[in-house]
């Protein structure tokens, strides 16, 4: 598997981007693409009273999503950040991680938020379904529910106890099986087993 960017960061002002600081803060980052269902989660937002979106990422489907989110009447409420270098500061700010993806391989984007310390809200999408244990390490929702993903968000943004349990959780699974030290020893236990053939 991938490791995260194990660099230590500071989070960002909860206040930065014009954001209130009194609001549940939401993350979701990647390439604008449809493959990535930002489209499904700007549909769920809607349904989520007073949660303030930080939208990371540049791509094709930006006039559109940018289009959607002033049909929903979702302007106030989300910022599109453009391509940031600085995702994992993001995560070090935000209440919560969506992953909405269609399609997702098992990228750098849930090993960082488990490293990172914010929790993750995904789909059962091939990458995050398979690492993410509902309920343990993070959330999982059916690909492309809208209700279902609104009605997880608005739970555990109620819920700082959970997301504080589904935080500490995935930190201890990602040292145990996805710290760039387990991931190393790894590659060098197998480059030692194919060289004795």
């Amino acid at each position: 598997p991938n490791f995260a960017d194990e660099t230590e960061v500071a989070p960002l002002p909860r206040d930065s981007f014009d954001t209130p600081s009194d609001v549940p803060l939401l993350l979701a980052a990647g390439r604008l693409h449809t493959n990535k269902a930002f489209d499904t989660l700007l549909r769920a937002l809607k349904e989520v009273p007073d949660a303030v979106l930080w939208l990371a990422g540049s791509g094709p489907e930006e006039a559109a999503l940018k289009s959607l989110c002033s049909e929903l009447g979702l302007d106030a409420r989300v910022r599109f950040l453009g391509w940031r270098n600085d995702v994992t500061a993001l995560m070090r700010t935000a209440d919560l991680f969506v992953c909405p993806s269609r399609h997702e391989g098992l990228g750098s984007i849930v090993m960082e938020s488990f490293f990172h310390g914010c929790p993750i809200l995904a789909t059962r999408s091939q990458g995050p379904g398979e690492v993410i244990a509902h309920g343990e390490t993070g959330w999982l929702t059916d690909i492309d529910d809208v209700q279902q993903l609104s009605d997880a968000i608005v739970q555990l943004l109620a819920n700082p106890q959970m997301r504080d349990q589904l935080r500490d959780s995935a930190a201890q699974d990602y040292r145990q099986r996805f710290s760039r030290e387990v991931v190393v020893n790894q590659y060098v236990d197998f480059y030692r087993r194919i060289a004795r053939r």
